[in-house]
């Protein structure tokens, strides 16, 4: 299960893990504290655990090894995922008002892809169940919206997200870090970073372009001006269409 933090005061954010094998008394394996994502949903198929960000994007967190869950990806997506649900290579989400039924293949974790969508057709897409070639999707005041899995084309008025790979250099750094995103329509965006907990540590402007890419750097302070504890830490831009994200070591 995820807890996404609605609480400051308390350090309750990360996914949680339990042995249920005994109904009446289930054992907390672990608690992964190391969420990009604020988790809004999530299912679990396999070793792998899928979380619907609701800052725009999914997550997949490898929980092979119970007690030490490890990232291995991320995915931005046109609006913020309110449901999820995975059929072998293909995970099927809700993207409230501007993203419809985003489809995303699975099938390399560490390389997430767009693999098809459905423009909206009612009004909020905010629950979502797949049953063979049929989406049925719980659309807000629109009512109930049936889809067939067959006719995911891309073809609509809403286009792809492009979604920008990046790059860190060194990783793991020190005190200076460069992260470099492939894609100059990222320019005029800002980088969010967050440490471990999922708080916001900086707000970091583009520096500049180079040969196509959008370049960042930081220098391992936080807002405030004080340097930031050694560990992970995560970026990515604000939710919108197309983005990145990504995951970088301070030593």
């Amino acid at each position: 299960m995820i807890d996404y933090g609605p609480f400051e005061a308390e350090d309750t954010r990360g996914l949680y893990i339990f042995d249920i094998s005994d109904t009446v008394n289930p054992v907390k394996i672990s608690r992964y504290t190391g969420l990009l994502s604020s988790g809004y949903d999530i299912d679990v198929v396999g070793d792998f655990a899928y979380i619907a960000d609701w800052n725009g994007g999914m997550e997949v967190v490898d929980v092979t090894l119970k007690q030490t869950p490890v990232a291995r990806g991320y995915i931005s997506l046109p609006d913020a995922p309110w449901k999820i649900d995975v059929k072998e290579n293909h995970a099927f989400l809700a993207c409230y008002i501007n993203g419809g039924v985003q489809v995303v293949d699975v099938t390399h974790p560490d390389n997430l892809e767009i693999d098809g969508y459905y423009t909206r057709s009612g009004c909020f897409a905010l629950g979502i169940r797949v049953d063979g070639n049929d989406i049925y999707l719980a659309d807000g005041a629109a009512g109930f919206q049936i889809y067939k899995t067959g006719l995911i084309t891309g073809s609509g008025t809403l286009p792809l997200p492009a979604v920008s790979p990046s790059s860190v250099f060194p990783n793991p750094f020190k005190n200076q870090v460069e992260i470099r995103a492939a894609s100059v329509a990222e320019a005029g965006r800002d980088l969010h970073v967050y440490d471990a907990s999922g708080r916001l540590v900086i707000l970091l402007a583009p520096s500049g372009n180079e040969k196509g890419s959008v370049i960042y750097h930081w220098n391992g302070k936080n807002q405030s001006g004080n340097d930031a504890a050694p560990g992970f830490y995560y970026y990515k831009t604000a939710p919108g269409e197309g983005g990145f994200a990504g995951k970088m070591l301070k030593q």
